[in-house]
């Protein structure tokens, strides 16, 4: 498992991700990415919720554990350096104490559950926050 390898190691294995989902079909590139990000260790707490404190991407693979925002951040950045086309938008959004990635308008959600994207747009009024592409684009620099 590579949270259990060096820095050096995962940032060739994120490296190889984003390369290998920057040419494979959209739904199978975010549940591979989905996917990935789930084998992190979690914690409860490991990055604050105010987006300007957020790290950026090498500095948010060198934690070793993650909160699920802080993996709906690392699926963010790992979807955005892959420089895919077809992706339209993309935002994190908090919907009933969750932190998802919606793709195109909601048309994929990811880090909602391992091994699964979803199809399903949560309707405005359950969303309790909303950090845009631009803002993510942003901290990558």
């Amino acid at each position: 498992m590579i949270w259990c390898h060096t820095f050096e190691d995962r940032l060739r294995a994120w490296h190889d991700l984003r390369q290998q989902i920057s040419r494979t079909e959209l739904d199978a590139a975010l549940l591979m990415t989905n996917d990935w990000w789930w084998q992190a260790p979690m914690v409860t707490r490991s990055i604050d919720l105010d987006v300007d404190l957020w790290p950026g991407p090498w500095e948010l693979l060198a934690e070793a554990a993650f909160s699920d925002v802080a993996r709906a951040l690392a699926m963010s950045y790992t979807v955005l350096m892959a420089h895919r086309s077809d992706i339209q938008e993309l935002d994190i959004i908090a919907v009933a104490g969750d932190n998802l990635v919606r793709v195109n308008g909601g048309k994929y959600i990811v880090n909602w559950r391992p091994g699964s994207i979803v199809n399903n747009p949560s309707p405005e009024s359950a969303v309790s926050r909303i950090i845009c592409g631009p803002e993510l684009q942003r901290l990558i620099g």
